[in-house]
Formats: structure tokens, sequence, C-alpha cells
């Protein structure tokens, strides 16, 4: 049995029929359709709905359909992003982690890519010259259908033909394309819904390729006729209710059922069931809308008639001393509510046929998943209908480009209905290949990212271009875990990465992972002489500019003063700048500058401050005279780790005003380290980089510092960099310039409520909603609430996959004390 693939041509985005229509075809980039308030729900139906009404288009196609894509495929990509010193090992670690990723997941994973065709038609000119050329295009299109037919060949468009049907696509993509994010599809994409839909299973979406020969000769352009048939060269036959379909890798049972009535209006927003049905039936499902427009006038006209054959009905049953179905009551009180609507809004009316397509690999599965279907629909009033020979027509129906074989069934409705389906909504996570950090909670499927795709062309579509990431919640519940494994990860695929760890926690890092070893440098500075200065400003810093900066913001902060304190912070510059003017530099240098060449009583009281400072004992790290002193601390490897010994950080919460002396040396030791990361950041743009900043408030809070963190964040697209921030609250990232670029987000468990409501905020979503708060009290150790680059939320389980990593990426106490006893 032919499959009535009724294709002749593809070209790029376009696909032409034997009976001259021409559709383009777009992919929808799907939008986030979890946690959300109903308010943003409402937005995104409003958004798809003004698209469809703004088309101007006689019909359209919207298609979710499921799609494959293999675990082997996915970790090849990843694979492909990776280089660098150590990349044999990694990917033989990725090589590892696949088989471990297919054992838990299988060997494939499914998604829906949804779809929408217009169909094109040319402008008509009623001019002598456009009616004669309208005259050669038939004539032209007939000459080609007839040498097909005889030779059986090629499939002739003529050139000017071609040109014109490109030209009204290109329009038509820039009115709609921005408004709600369409992506022309290609030939292979063609390929892969139409090989699907006659039942291809098994083959990743992102390996298949399909190529076709296109011949441009004298200006026209003619398609080789076996690319197309090679598309359907299935056997096939339909049996009773059902398609049966035999394909290399096995028989496929398919049925499709049609939308027979709705007996019930449908309340948005509780009525998405093209979304919900993803996660609510246990087995993949495929859509078909076809929609036919009708014009006003003509809409309330047809309105009218069809109340006509529904009073028909019941008259004829009320003769017969019977009674119509309720269905029939409802379908004439939903004519006159539409009718009443189309004439109060003068909009458009669709006259719309919704196909479903099941797929099983038996009979038997085949029949259990249509009445799981047909159930799951009845609860929201729609009555699906699964007929006898009626498979092949509908099957000719869902292809790109078919057309309505079976009028039986088509529904009048308007936009509104259409956009409220939740057609495009996703509960998607994350990229399509990267680096695997875990599973989506509520789909169970395996969530990957790409830390740098954000500021690359591919992340089209994002919602930032931030390659920054934040990492919140309370201690203990998988938050340096997680973090950890994603910052490993970027050094073994040819990233750079800089951590800053003031507990020092990953001492044992080297010994975790010998294979690595070479590539993991362990900065431990500790307050003793044989590193005095080390963290001196004019010693650490390479910048004469960027030592100038750090040093006024430490001298500022150990001293209180702030630039609103024009004298004492003028004083504090010019001797910085004296300094800076000296053979041999060094922050202790400010003590007798400020007492002998400045001088006065502001310049000396400052002096005792800082000199009072200086002698304690992590100062040493701090202040030098800028003579003998080690200047060799390099942060070159594909991991490193910059650790403090000896610093006694104040919890966050602690108000400055009750800092103790050693919490302020702290935090300036930390201030001046950011200082050293942002100069990190800003070397080598041809290699992606990250600051990993554990406490991150304690570097970049300060009140006197110059927003380091702003400067990082904001400069990372250019400078090929991001920074990962770690605490436990959402103030402890920054100010809400600071949050608003922030790219991925993770928050990890939390309790307090307080803080759950400007978690919820920061994550754009209702923060005063009861649900959405219980989400995060009821995280569990290593799941966290994320929130991609594409603007999807959910909740991640992250997995280490490797006991390797488990054990060298714990933090807890205990295993602390392992590694403290290792090392004595």
């Amino acid at each position: 049995m032919k499959t009535g693939l009724d294709v002749r041509n593809i070209y790029k985005n376009l696909i032409f029929t034997a009976d001259h229509r021409v559709y383009a075809y777009y992919r929808l980039r799907e939008w986030n359709n979890s946690y959300i308030t109903d308010r943003q729900k409402e937005a995104n139906r409003q958004r798809l709905e003004r698209v469809l009404e703004q088309s101007n288009v006689p019909d359209f196609q919207m298609l979710q359909i499921y799609i494959e894509d293999s675990i082997d495929s996915i970790q090849e990509k990843g694979k492909a992003y990776v280089k660098g010193e150590i990349q044999e090992f990694s990917r033989r670690l990725i090589d590892s982690q696949t088989e471990v990723l297919k054992k838990k997941y299988g060997k494939n994973k499914t998604d829906y890519g949804h779809y929408i065709g217009l169909r094109i038609d040319l402008p008509r000119d009623l001019s002598f010259k456009g009616m004669v050329e309208e005259l050669q295009r038939y004539f032209l299109s007939f000459q080609s259908s007839v040498m097909y037919e005889l030779m059986g060949d090629y499939f002739m468009i003529p050139g000017k033909e071609m040109k014109e049907f490109l030209m009204a696509e290109q329009v038509l993509y820039k009115r709609l394309g921005r408004k709600i994010g369409l992506e022309r599809i290609d030939a292979s994409d063609y390929g892969y819904i139409i090989e699907h839909l006659l039942g291809m299973r098994g083959i990743s979406y992102g390996d298949y390729q399909y190529s076709m020969l296109l011949k441009e000769w004298k200006g026209d352009y003619y398609q080789r006729q076996v690319d197309i048939k090679r598309l359907s060269s299935v056997q096939m036959e339909e049996k009773g209710r059902e398609l049966v379909v035999d394909r290399p890798e096995g028989t496929c049972y398919m049925a499709f059922l049609a939308l027979a009535a709705m007996t019930e209006s449908l309340l948005f927003p509780d009525c998405e069931v093209l979304f919900f049905q993803k996660s609510e039936l246990s087995f993949p499902v495929d859509v078909s809308i076809r929609a036919e427009v009708v014009g006003h006038k003509k809409a309330v006209k047809d309105l009218e008639n069809k109340k006509k054959e529904f009073k028909d009905q019941i008259d004829n049953a009320h003769k017969n001393g019977e009674e119509a179905d309720d269905d029939v009551y409802f379908a004439v009180a939903e004519s006159d509510v539409l009718k009443a609507e189309l004439k109060h809004k003068r909009s458009n009316m669709y006259k719309v046929n919704m196909l479903f397509r099941v797929a099983a690999e038996s009979q038997e599965e085949l029949d259990m998943r249509c009445v799981e279907l047909i159930d799951y629909y009845d609860a929201y009033g729609m009555k699906l209908i699964r007929s006898f020979g009626d498979s092949k027509p509908f099957l000719e129906e869902i292809f790109p480009c078919g057309s309505v074989k079976r009028r039986d069934y088509i529904q009048p409705t308007k936009a509104d209905f259409l956009s409220a389906l939740g057609f495009g909504g996703t509960t998607k996570l994350g990229d399509d290949s990267g680096i695997y950090i875990g599973y989506d909670v509520s789909s169970g499927k395996p969530v990957y990212i790409r830390p740098d795709l954000a500021a690359r062309k591919e992340s089209k579509g994002a919602t930032t271009n931030s390659m920054s990431v934040s990492f919140t919640g309370a201690t203990g519940w998988g938050k340096s875990m997680s973090s950890n494994l994603i910052l490993v990860w970027i050094g073994m695929m040819g990233g750079r990465v800089l951590i800053i760890d003031p507990k020092s926690e990953r001492s044992g890092w080297v010994d975790s992972f010998p294979e690595i070893k070479e590539q993991i440098n362990l900065i431990n500075l500790e307050s003793d002489e044989s590193n005095r200065g080390r963290l001196d400003p004019y010693v650490l810093l390479q910048q004469k500019e960027d030592s100038e900066v750090a040093a006024v913001n430490l001298l500022c902060y150990l001293t209180g003063v702030k630039p609103a304190n024009k004298k004492e912070f003028t004083i504090l510059q010019k001797a910085v700048r004296k300094i800076s003017d000296m053979e041999f530099r060094g922050l202790a240098c400010v003590i007798p500058v400020l007492k002998e060449q400045i001088g006065g009583e502001i310049a000396v009281d400052l002096a005792e401050s800082i000199e009072a400072f200086s002698k304690l004992g992590i100062a040493k790290l701090l202040f030098s005279d800028g003579r003998s002193v080690r200047r060799d601390m390099t942060v070159d490897k594909a991991i490193n780790i910059l650790q403090v010994s000896g610093l006694s950080l104040p919890d966050s919460s602690l108000p400055e005003g009750e800092y103790l002396p050693e919490h302020i040396l702290s935090i300036a030791c930390m201030q001046v380290i950011g200082a050293f990361g942002m100069e990190f950041l800003s070397s080598d743009k041809t290699i992606f980089k990250v600051l990993g900043a554990d406490e991150s408030w304690s570097i970049f809070g300060g009140r006197n510092s110059v927003s380091l963190d702003q400067k990082g964040v904001r400069m990372g697209r250019s400078l090929n960099s991001g920074i990962y921030f770690s605490s436990q609250g959402i103030d402890d990232v920054g100010d809400k310039n600071i949050k608003n670029n922030i790219g991925m987000r993770f928050a990890f468990h939390m309790e307090d409520s307080d803080e759950i409501e400007r978690t919820l905020e920061y994550f754009g979503l209702d923060a005063k909603d009861p649900s959405l708060q219980s989400v995060l009290r009821n995280l569990k150790s290593g799941e966290a609430l994320m929130k991609d680059i594409w603007g999807h939320v959910g909740v991640v389980q992250f997995d280490m996959t490797f006991r390797e990593f488990f054990e060298m990426f714990d933090t807890s106490t205990d295993r602390q004390k392992d590694q403290e006893g290792g090392r004595k």
C-alpha cells in the first residue's frame, strides 16, 4: 500500500505538493510552562494567539511530535567540545559515563518537537500582465506534472516561481519569527518527521541525515523524485482501525484518532492538554492540528448554516418521539456563543481537524494506549474517535503539507482555543548536550548544560547571554558538591577554573584524581613569614591600575573610610599613588608615607589604624615592603585552587558593626583575592574561564569595594568568562543589577520563609505561592530548583555518576577529617 505522501519538492524550509500548495515549516522555540504564574501562562498564550491571527495565511498546521535522541549521540557531542591538556583522559571518562547513563536511562531519551507549517499563497495580480503570468505559471506546473507522470524522474519548479515563494517566506518569517521564536527547518527535519510518522524508531534526531538532489538548470529547479520516494519506502497495510508498517527496525502498529466533539468549554489555564499529556500519559503521542482560516463574514454565515443542521437533528429526533444527544444541544449553544464573539471582535474563525497518532510494537499494546488516550481527553470534555478505514487518510493528513481528508470531524473554533492547548510549553531543562549534571526530577530525563553556550551564536532564543551562575541554599544540602561537579568538568573539557576556597575543602583533589594531577594547581597560603605579602595588591596583581584600585579599596575597608569622606579618601588615594611611583612597592609602605610624606593629624590617625591591623597574624599576607616577596602565584592550569589558611570569616548575617578585627582582615584578604580573580577572568580570551567563589559575599560584598562582581558578570561575554557565586542567601549574590545579570541559577534546600520568597522572586516565580514555597522546603539532598539560560525552570537531582567524584567533592565533616588524617 502506498503511503500517500503528497510531496514533490523540498527546498530549504519550503515544501511543495502535487496540487500546487506550498508551505513553510518552522520549529517553535519552546517556552517554560512549569512553576510559572497564571499571568505568565496567559502571556505565552496571547503571544501564540497573536501569531496565528496575524499570519494572514489560508491554512496552517500545528504539529507536536515526539523525537528521539540517543545517549551515545548526546555524549559524542559532549566529547566534541573537549580540548586542552587532559582531553584524552576526559574523553575516556565520558565514554565510561556513557555506559553508566545507558544503563540508567536506556539507549534513547525522548522529547517533543513543536512545528508550525504556514501555507504561502502568492498575491494575485489582477492586471492583464499578471493574469498572463499566472496562466504561464499554471501551464508550467501542468507541464511539470505531465513530465513527471511520463518520465517519473524529476519534478520541475520554475525559477521565477521559486524566487517569489522564497521572498514571500522571507516576509512571513520577518513578521512572525521574532514574536514567538520560530526556527526554519530543513530537508533533514522534514525527512525525520515523515519517517517518524511512518513508524521509524530508535534513530537519533541528532544523527539523522537526509539529503536530496536539487538541480538548477536554465534558472529552473528540478527535484529528483527518487529522493522523495525514499522517504516513504515502507511496507504498509491497513487492518481495521490501525496501520501495520514493516520497517527494517521492526513492525510498528499505528492508530489514528480524531477529535469528534467537545462537550464542554475549556477553561484556561487548566486546559493545556497538549502540555499535560507529556507527563500524564505513560507513552508518547503525536498530535496534528490542521486549521483552515475563515474570514469574519464567511465564518458567521457558516456558523448559521451549522446551527441549522443541528436544529434539523433535534427536530427529526422530536418527530420520532426521541431526544437528541446532549452533544447536539451543546453544539447549538456553542455555535451561538462563537457567533456572538466573532461578531463582537470581528475575528477569524478556524475550521480545525485535530488528529492523534499512537504507535506501539504490538496490537494489544496499541489498543491499551488508545483507551488510555481516549480516557485522558474525555476528562477534558474532548471526545476522540478511532474509526474504521480512516487510518491511511489520517496518515496522509498528518504529514507536513497534507490536507484534510475527512471533513466529518471539523470543529469550528477561535484562535484562543488553539493557543490555550499548551502547544509549545515544555518542562525541558538544560541544553541538548554538554556536561551531564543529573536528571529532571519530574520527568526522569537526563539534564545537560553547556556553561559557555549563553555567549555563543547557538544560544539564539536564550533569555540571557550571561555565563555567570549562582548556587544558593542552606549548608549541607549539596550546594558545594554540585558546583564542584560543574567546575571540574569545565576544567577537564578545556576551560580554565580558579576556585577560591576559604574553608580549605579541596585539599584532597590531587590525590582523588591522579590522572589529572598535573593540571590541578593547589595554592595554600598560610600566615607565616614565607608567605608574607603574597596577597599584597602590589605583589599579587600584574596591572598597575588594578593594584592601585585594590589597594585603595583595601585601605578604605580597613579604616572604615567611604568615598563620601572626602578628606580621608583623598589622603589614602594620594598615599597609594606615591607608593606606585616607588621602586619597591608594597602595602606596608603606606604607613611611613602617611606619617612622613603626607603628614597631618588625619594622615597620622589613618597610618596608626592601618599599622594596628598590619601587626595581626593573618595581616602578614597583605602587607609587604615590596622587596623580598615571592611573586610566583600562577593560575595557568586547568583547575586552580586558592586556599588561605587561618581565615576567620563572619557569618554573612552578622552586622558589620559587630565584626572583630580578624573578621575584617579575613574579608580584606578575600576582596584582594577577588581582584586577583578578576585579573584571571581578563586573561586569554580564547579560553573559557570561570571564577568559582565560595562565600562569594566576602569577596564581592565589601561596601567600599569597586563592583568587581558587576564587572565580571557584565563583561563575561567579551572576556569569555563567568563567575560562579556560591552562598547561603540570595542577597549574598549581589545587588539587583548583579542578580538580573546572572545566567543559570540553582537553589538548594532552605527553610527560612523570607529567604524562600526572595529566591522565588529571583527565579521570576510567584514568591507568595505556597506550593512553590514548599518546593524549596522539600528539596532533598542534591536536589536544586534550576533555571537554565532558556528560562526553563524545574527541579534537578545532581548525579556525580562516579564514586570517585562523590568522594572528591564531599565536603562533609567526616570526609574533611579523613583528608586531614591522611595529610598527617
